[in-house]
């Protein structure tokens, strides 16, 4: 209920609940990552959580604006309020913020004495914005360092905005499901289909700066039709980026699925499809198809257990086709976390 008086107020932005490291939190706090399609943020505040912290989108006059979900009055959720004049309104006593966080306006029955200036010091911590590849980005800390991600070709074609789905597990976690090949006859019968008994031949892994591919090539079997040989090239760039090519005798297929880690247990999918070739004549459409494969992902990731994942390979056993798993984990062991 109470903070001791002898405590020092705290700065930091990783709030103290968090159940990811410091040491980690302070690496992916500097990477950028989706947080809304542009698309759903509309006259409303829209409220997302990032690496633990709450934050408050909305469009005003500065246009795309994110600052920190908690009004320095009395710590009300900003996004409990409304946008006002260009500006987020708190729902407790009306005060607003601009995109830059900083406080423009009280109302005059709270004002006491002749001042009509708003004190600098009023204001909200705010953070930078960028809107790219129909997606809302921002960073935490020092956005300078580092980047988006570079998605090449998305501009090539019709883009197919997938509705954005939360998963109970680790942006690793959703990651690493993304490329597995090892579960794709098992986990994926009903679907994508494969003969459980033909051993999958590991696909070939190579890293560059910042990125890790695998491409492998499978015998696909769809919804318990034909066979359709297929060759699989994932692109992870780090830290939770995705870019898939399904490439077969049809054209290819391209789905890029973009991660916001919301906490170490939770994590939002972004996703972007991209397809040349037959959605399939028993699928209504191309979304359709990739949430059947998607529910039944997240059926097995709601199955793992809260355990911190070890970089170094330890407290898993590994198969041969787990060698995609062990390169991506090498690669993020070397931008300092898991340390």
């Amino acid at each position: 209920m109470f903070q001791s008086i002898k405590d020092e107020l705290s700065k930091a932005l990783r709030p103290s609940h968090s159940d990811i490291r410091p040491s980690d939190w302070a690496v992916l706090s500097k990477y950028w990552y989706p947080v809304a399609r542009a698309q759903d943020v509309g006259d409303k505040p829209f409220p997302v959580t990032l690496l633990d912290v709450q934050l408050v989108l909305f469009r005003g006059d500065d246009g795309m604006s994110i600052v920190l979900d908690r009004c320095p009055h009395r710590l009300v959720r900003l996004s409990a309020g409304k946008v006002t004049n260009g500006n987020i309104e708190c729902a407790y006593h009306a005060l607003q913020f601009s995109g830059s966080g900083q406080c423009v306006h009280i109302p005059g029955s709270l004002k006491h004495g002749a001042s009509t200036e708003v004190p600098r010091p009023y204001q909200v911590r705010s953070f930078p914005v960028k809107e790219k590849y129909g997606l809302v980005w921002t960073c935490l800390d020092n956005a300078e360092d580092t980047d988006l991600p570079v998605i090449k070709g998305l501009d090539d074609g019709k883009l197919i905005y997938n509705e954005p789905r939360d998963v109970p597990a680790s942006a690793y976690r959703q990651i690493e499901n993304f490329f597995d090949l090892g579960h794709l006859p098992m986990v994926h019968q009903p679907t994508l289909g494969g003969d459980i008994n033909i051993p999958i031949t590991p696909g070939t892994v190579t890293t560059e700066e910042g990125v890790v591919q695998l491409v492998a090539d499978y015998v696909e079997v769809p919804l318990g039709m034909a066979e359709r040989p297929v060759r699989y090239t994932y692109r992870v760039t780090l830290p939770f980026n995705m870019d898939m090519t399904i490439a077969d005798d049809t054209g290819d297929s391209r789905f890029i699925n973009l991660v916001l880690p919301i906490s170490a247990h939770e994590c939002r999918a972004f996703q972007i499809l991209l397809n040349s070739g037959d959605a399939g004549e028993l699928q209504s459409s191309v979304t359709d198809a990739t949430n059947i494969v998607n529910d039944e992902d997240r059926y097995i990731l709601a199955n793992m257990p809260d355990i911190p994942t070890r970089l170094d390979g330890r407290g898993e056993i590994h198969l041969a086709i787990d060698n995609m798993a062990l390169a991506y984990r090498k690669e993020l062991l070397a931008l300092g976390l898991g340390q």
